[in-house]
């Protein structure tokens, strides 16, 4: 889902994701729904104020947290370089870490 998307589900008044991350940004977003926005708890940014900044963020890939997604396995056979084998090496760990941050909280 990109971000677009998002604020149509929001503007419907659709179900939308408790937490959220936008791929590329280092915040992660948690819906406060008095507040009928997303912030985020470590910068006190909000995301309607952040996305004014920026038009091109509105096509961003947003990534659901909290949801029981299965990491995928990966048959490395199927990859043909190493820099793609690297790749995915790394966005799977990424993956992994923030899972146990999850549990964490």
């Amino acid at each position: 889902m990109k971000v677009i998307d998002l604020l149509n589900k929001i503007a419907k008044g659709e179900e939308i994701p408790k937490k959220i991350r936008i791929k590329g940004w280092c915040y992660e977003f948690e819906w406060e729904e008095y507040l009928d926005n997303y912030y985020d708890k470590h910068a006190e940014l909000d995301l309607m104020s952040a996305l004014s900044m920026d038009k091109e963020e509105l096509n961003k890939e947003i990534e659901t947290i909290g949801e029981n997604k299965k990491i995928e396995k990966v048959d490395f056979k199927t990859l043909n370089t190493q820099k793609e084998k690297n790749r995915i090496m790394k966005d799977t760990i990424n993956k992994i870490i923030d899972k146990l941050e999850e549990m964490e909280d």
